[in-house]
């Protein structure tokens, strides 16, 4: 069984995964008062279209205009209300990203607007739909305005009268949204899906969990089914998940079959170096695929990552190791496609952005009201000062040093004193030798780091 622990600052909502006590999948989200959250819909009245005519600049009622990429057949005017579904949130100066279709999400079946018919998920094929099952499907889609789309989740259902309860909400929801669409004149937000946790809930395949830290504010989980038992516990610390989460983005990762693994963050990708060492490189590249693709997901890895398997001996080899991990990767609650290029040995995983990752908002995290350092015990602050100086690492190319580069590592007043001796003894190491470390320490903030 499954448990989903969450945690909430002033500005992120932290999300982890564990399963047998071990974290295997985190997401950090923007709580953005009043913002626009990836997979809400709104009422937005269009403001302006740009002199191209491919994009339209749309009140949803936050503040910031958002974007409507418009195509050839939508005919759209200044002044016109429209219903619209946020597929990308708020990110700094910019505003949403808006499409004229729109979702209502279900755990085993999802409601779209468009045409009348029924479609099945990509990541599998409609024999695996049991009959029973489908036939409710079918009888639903009858009376069903619009597109029923099925979930690989369905796989899983054993209770037909779970499917029955999921398509009643998503009708009711997908109905209630439709009538507001047609008579309301006023902009907002008139459907909230429940931000990454819903979509994490009703991803999830299994029966679980949800355990909070005291007074969470924004979870909306009412339309989630399932054996979902929410619970406030006053115990829970940020400081265990943040461990876990630190400890979970060493660089350099030993293997369980053999061997190691090297993960760096450019600037429009992941890149994984596969080393065998003394190991036999077949068994490194083959048994430690799935151990490669949990990496992956624990650490929100999205958009590109490249992975440099050991050289194969035999160039269909890697044919076979990217079904293995294609088929390991669909277990994913994230969309990802993978592609291989047999000619370099390379594997590739295109996979959507959910959230941001810890690299984004290790600052944040540490300097958080919730962080607080009641929680966090001396051998645990440890560990999280260590993992910021190695993030500081990862994140200064060699090729970019200059000779004056100084890294202050910021911390609250009552940690002096602690690990000086140590950074000093671990500077040498990880750093080169034009870098200039130092500590600051204040009572604003906890943990934290800056480069000048």
């Amino acid at each position: 069984m499954s448990e989903v622990r969450i945690f909430e600052s002033d500005k992120y909502k932290y999300i982890g995964i564990y399963k047998d006590e071990q974290l295997v999948q985190s997401f950090f989200e923007h709580i953005i008062e009043g913002g626009a959250s990836e997979g809400d819909i709104h009422i937005g009245r269009i403001q302006s279209i740009d002199k191209s005519g491919k994009n339209a600049f749309v009140n949803i009622g936050c503040g910031k205009n958002a974007i409507l990429p418009l195509k050839k057949f939508d005919k759209v005017s200044k002044g016109d209300y429209v219903t619209c579904e946020v597929i990308r949130g708020e990110k700094g100066e910019k505003g949403a990203k808006i499409s004229l279709g729109y979702t209502v999400p279900g755990k085993y079946a999802v409601g779209k607007n468009g045409r009348k018919k029924i479609s099945v998920s990509r990541s599998m094929n409609k024999d695996e739909i049991r009959e029973d099952l489908w036939n409710t499907l079918k009888e639903y889609s009858r009376d069903f305005e619009g597109e029923i789309l099925v979930r690989s989740n369905i796989k899983s259902c054993e209770d037909i009268e779970a499917l029955k309860l999921d398509l009643d909400r998503v009708i009711s929801n997908f109905k209630e949204i439709k009538r507001k669409g047609q008579y309301w004149n006023k902009v907002g937000k008139i459907y909230n899906s429940g931000g990454m946790l819903g979509r994490i809930l009703r991803g999830e395949k299994e029966e679980g969990t949800i355990i909070t830290s005291s007074g969470p504010k924004n979870i909306n989980c009412e339309d989630i089914i399932g054996s979902v038992v929410k619970m406030d516990v006053n115990g829970l610390k940020i400081a265990d998940f943040i461990r876990d989460v630190v400890k979970s983005y060493e660089r350099k990762v030993l293997l369980p079959e053999g061997g190691s693994m090297v993960i760096d963050r450019g600037e429009a990708l992941y890149s994984i170096d596969i080393n065998s060492g003394n190991a036999d490189k077949s068994i490194v590249n083959d048994d430690n695929a799935e151990f490669i693709c949990r990496e992956i997901l624990k650490r929100n890895l999205n958009g590109i990552v490249i992975i440099d398997f050991v050289n194969f001996d035999h160039k269909d080899e890697i044919i076979a190791l990217a079904e293995k991990i294609s088929e390991k990767m669909n277990e994913d609650t994230v969309k990802s496609k993978v592609f291989f290029n047999r000619e370099l040995g390379l594997v590739e995983i295109a996979r959507n952005r959910k959230g941001v990752t810890l690299y984004e908002i290790l600052d944040d995290i540490y300097e958080s009201a919730i962080c607080s350092k009641r929680e966090i015990n001396r051998e645990e602050s440890r560990e999280l000062i260590l993992g910021v100086i190695h993030n500081v690492r990862s994140s200064i190319h060699p090729k970019k040093y200059k000779s004056n580069d100084r890294v202050i590592i910021k911390l609250n007043t009552y940690f002096k004193g602690l690990f000086e001796e140590e950074i000093n003894h671990i500077r040498d190491k990880i750093f080169h030798e034009k870098i200039d470390l130092a500590i600051s320490y204040s009572d604003e903030f906890l943990i934290g780091y800056t480069v000048d």
